[in-house]
């Protein structure tokens, strides 16, 4: 059965659904449904969406690689590069890009939308942000625990920023998505949306939020970023990861582990129903898992419904596997 079959006969409770495979560098990509019921813009391959905490990858691997090609260790102390910090910074001054990566930086775990808010769409958004979390100090000491978060991948993008020249958005550009030929892939505007209770969620994703979660994308080009992430074998050694590590289902996984395993990666998706819980599931391990091959499963779509102080959200977003 194709994956378009597939994924239409498993794409019964939700609006629209993209997915895509690469199997030992062969693709198949399929999309059903609606990107937009206002519009009835349909969902096709090509379709920009926002990945949600797909971003998170992507940040990852532009990081470590952008470390390796300056000799820099991922255990390195991050305050080396961001003397601007220096004046606020209460966090541990031993703090490390492999702490932040693996969400074992004890920082705060995330920049409360109020705040991101107040930033606006100023280009320090990000700096603002950043600021702010190394000014509150540590939750826990870096390394002793694992909590998921994004505060941490915001001063990581920080950092990146700093060491390449430029804003976070050129750092990744320049540093991942020129070089990779990901040209549908940055942080303007999705073309498809969210959807609660069958009507449109045209949320902001705010600038000071976006290194945890703002990127947008399309299947063809996360299947090429998973493909070239699989691919390094000198990241993957650094991480401490190797290639069949990487392919094991195991969501406790961390940081840049957990970001290089690509097996239960997802987004959450544009969903059709009124759900009570916040949030169903958040990396695509549940929720219609369609057998593809004897190795591993695909997750086409994840709800996301919230009516908490952040506000009722819904993403568009992908799944995406690959194998060897």
């Amino acid at each position: 059965m194709s994956l378009l079959s597939r994924l239409d006969a498993a794409a019964t409770r939700v609006l629209g659904a993209v997915a895509g495979v690469s199997a030992g560098g062969v693709r198949e990509v399929a999309a059903v449904g609606v990107a937009d019921v206002d519009t009835g813009l349909r969902l096709t391959p090509s379709t920009r969406l926002r990945v949600a905490s797909l971003t998170k990858p992507v940040l990852a691997t532009a990081a470590v690689r952008a470390w390796q090609a300056r000799g820099i260790p991922l255990d390195g102390p991050v305050l080396g590069l961001l003397s601007a910090l220096a004046p606020d910074w209460r966090a541990d001054r031993a703090l490390s890009l492999r702490h932040l990566l693996s969400h074992t930086s004890g920082l705060r775990p995330d920049v409360p939308l109020a705040e991101a808010e107040s930033y606006g769409y100023s280009p320090d958004a990000l700096a603002r942000a950043v600021r702010q979390t190394v000014h509150m100090g540590q939750k826990y000491r870096p390394g002793a625990t694992w909590q998921y978060g994004n505060a941490g991948f915001g001063l990581a993008g920080f950092a990146l920023a700093a060491l390449v020249g430029g804003s976070f958005e050129e750092a990744l550009e320049s540093e991942l998505f020129t070089p990779a030929r990901m040209n549908r892939t940055g942080f303007n505007d999705a073309e498809a949306v969210g959807h609660v209770k069958g009507r449109p969620v045209r949320a902001t994703y705010w600038p000071a939020r976006r290194a945890g979660g703002g990127l947008v994308s399309t299947v063809d080009d996360m299947l090429t970023f998973a493909e070239i992430a699989m691919a390094d074998e000198s990241s993957l050694r650094v991480t401490g990861v190797t290639r069949d590590e990487a392919f094991l289902d195991n969501t406790a996984r961390a940081g840049v582990e957990y970001t290089l395993d690509l097996l239960t990666l997802a987004a959450t998706y544009i969903h059709d129903e009124e759900i009570d819980t916040h949030d169903i599931t958040h990396t695509g391990e549940v929720s219609a898992d369609i057998p593809i091959g004897e190795r591993w499963l695909l997750s086409p779509f994840v709800g996301y419904s919230s009516d908490d102080a952040e506000g009722g959200t819904a993403f568009a977003g992908m799944s995406v596997s690959v194998m060897w």
